[in-house]
């Protein structure tokens, strides 16, 4: 019950409640890595990278092959605590790992994008956005988090233009997709 208390409160936002309910979901099943990694992810989102951190090392521990019940979530999740907390060449190194546990996550793709793009690693930021818009081709989420001020460096204008090209792309795809529908329509 615990666990799913502390799921609805993440679900809501509600930080307080949900750490709270987390923490007593560690002090009943201490040796259960879902348990800590439940309680880093609000630690995480409530802004408190370095408890969220140690959290989440718990769990790693407990937790030594990613048991199929966390799946890629400790690694993904460890990877966004990670880039919050400023440490980006670990915030890439976890989610890679994530990406080789789910390698056709939108998501998870997008996140390592947001760590190569901090990292001013724009040309493997943009191949993440292109794969990720490849799995899905209408989410252009990813591009929300984009500095909306004058690049910095000629890399990162490159950069910049090679996204505008792949969001070109997708606003052709859903036209052409557009046309094909009212061709359809007409033809019924």
């Amino acid at each position: 019950v615990q666990s799913y208390l502390a799921e609805y409160y993440l679900n809501l936002d509600i930080a307080s409640q949900g750490i709270d309910a987390a923490r007593r979901l560690v002090e009943l099943k201490p040796e259960n890595s879902h348990s800590h990694l439940l309680l880093a992810r609000m630690l995480s989102d409530s802004g408190d990278q370095a408890l969220a951190l140690a959290a989440f090392r718990k769990a790693q521990a407990l937790s030594a092959d990613h048991s199929q019940r966390d799946g890629y979530q400790l690694p993904f999740f460890m990877g966004i605590a990670y880039r919050r907390a400023g440490d980006i060449e670990s915030a890439i190194r976890e989610l890679s790992a994530a990406i080789e546990l789910m390698p056709h996550d939108s998501f998870v793709i997008k996140a390592r994008a947001n760590a190569y793009w901090a990292a001013e690693q724009y040309e493997l930021a943009v191949a993440d956005l292109d794969k990720a818009l490849q799995i899905r081709p209408f989410d252009l989420s990813a591009l929300t988090w984009l500095p909306l001020r004058k690049p910095k460096t000629e890399s990162e204008q490159h950069a910049l233009d090679a996204l505008v090209r792949l969001v070109d792309r997708v606003v052709a795809i859903a036209q052409d997709d557009k046309a094909v529908e009212a061709l359809r329509a007409t033809s019924s």
